[in-house]
């Protein structure tokens, strides 16, 4: 059986978009970082990329909206990582606008747990700041772009889709840092569709390395009988 409960979890109810954030990089140590966000109060468009003007490391954030944890694009509260899944679909705005007839609103789909890095040991001055955010479950999560739109603070936030209403981000969290051996979980999440590839890589290397593991002949004794022996080299006494 598994290690935690995975019982369905209940959808949030909506919540309100307190404050949309966004950063330019900046020398952040010995690195590039956009995540030092700052509080917009003008609509700003969200497309496949992200917010216009927003800058970010493209290493590991191109082409994602992401939110959440800190450097953070969206505060709100209510959504938390014990009751977002993933695969939720997340509308910002009214339903009228969300349709994009004016141009606003948007349409989003909880994508990824973030995987926080040193920048915020950096940040905040503790060496062990991130790991400790994927012990705690408080790492935020990453939203995939799937209408575009213009949004602005005080937008309603509501869960409108839930695919997978098993595989909150708390959860996937757990299987992750954590209980790494439930093989059946890693194909579980191997092949969520929803679940970004950054995540299912993981899980699906993890089910290679059972499997190479398992393919190994198994070592075995051969027993020997010693029938006669030889003297190689003369020894000077």
């Amino acid at each position: 059986m598994p290690s935690i409960d995975l019982s369905s979890i209940p959808i949030p109810p909506p919540t309100t978009l307190l404050e949309l954030r966004m950063s330019k990089l900046e020398k952040f140590g010995t690195v590039l970082s956009g995540i030092d966000e700052k509080p917009i109060h003008i609509p700003l468009y969200v497309s496949a990329t992200g917010l216009t003007d927003d800058e970010h490391d493209l290493t590991f954030h191109a082409a994602k909206f992401v939110a959440g944890g800190f450097g953070e694009k969206f505060v709100a509260q209510r959504f938390t990582e014990e009751n977002l899944c993933i695969g939720n679909l997340v509308r910002v705005g009214s339903r009228d606008s969300a349709s994009n007839d004016d141009g606003t609103g948007c349409l989003l789909e909880v994508s990824l747990s973030r995987q926080p890095c040193f920048k915020l040991n950096q940040r905040f001055g503790i060496k062990t700041f991130a790991p400790q955010t994927h012990q705690e479950d408080k790492t935020g999560w990453d939203y995939r772009v799937i209408k575009q739109g213009y949004i602005f603070a005080g937008m309603e936030l509501r869960v409108v889709e839930r695919p997978n209403p098993t595989w909150s981000i708390a959860r996937l969290q757990h299987f992750f840092h954590r209980d790494k051996s439930d093989l059946n979980i890693a194909m579980e999440l191997s092949e969520l569709s929803e679940l970004g590839d950054e995540c299912k890589d993981v899980f699906k290397k993890r089910i290679r390395g059972v499997e190479t593991k398992a393919a190994k002949p198994v070592a075995q004794w051969v027993e020997y009988t010693v029938t006669f022996k030889t003297l190689e080299t003369q020894l000077d006494v």
